[in-house]
């Protein structure tokens, strides 16, 4: 899929801190441990799983990434135990399909911000991956089939 600018209502997510190499992250635990956190105080999860990355898209050392795994909730109270609660406005982002490895994420994401240049728009904010289907190991290879999304405005 190409490039294309998206419209994302406001959101309120819960999220759990990880850092280090994405290949290591537990994701079946970090999305058990936030429906479970979700359960107990009586929130709703919806839709699908988020990353948001806190570190530069260039950065390599997989020991300075820095990401939230997050999943959207309504009828929140507070966070707490590690949790964090996460307000995201409405927004207009970039998005762009990916699947394909951890290590393609650093080419994906030179397109993206390479498009939004081309096309007049200047990125803001952290860069976020909506998780479409759960990652696998295939070949001894995590895949990831997900949404790419980078906050965006227009140019004045």
């Amino acid at each position: 899929m190409m490039t294309k600018i998206k419209d994302m209502d406001s959101k309120t997510f819960i999220s759990l801190e990880y850092r280090g190499p994405i290949e290591d992250l537990p994701y079946k635990d970090y999305i058990k441990k936030l429906k479970k956190w979700a359960k107990k105080k009586k929130a709703k999860p919806y839709g699908k799983p988020f990353f948001f990355y806190y570190h530069p898209y260039e950065e390599r050392d997989e020991d300075k990434f820095r990401i939230d795994v997050a999943k959207p909730i309504k009828n929140f109270r507070k966070g707490g135990d590690g949790y964090k609660i996460k307000f995201l406005p409405k927004m207009t982002y970039a998005a762009k399909n990916f699947k394909g490895t951890p290590s393609d994420h650093q080419e994906a994401f030179e397109e993206i911000y390479e498009w939004i240049e081309e096309e007049g728009y200047r990125p803001y904010g952290n860069r976020m991956e909506v998780i479409k289907r759960k990652p696998k190991m295939k070949k001894g290879e995590l895949r990831i089939k997900s949404q790419l999304r980078i906050p965006v405005q227009k140019k004045v």
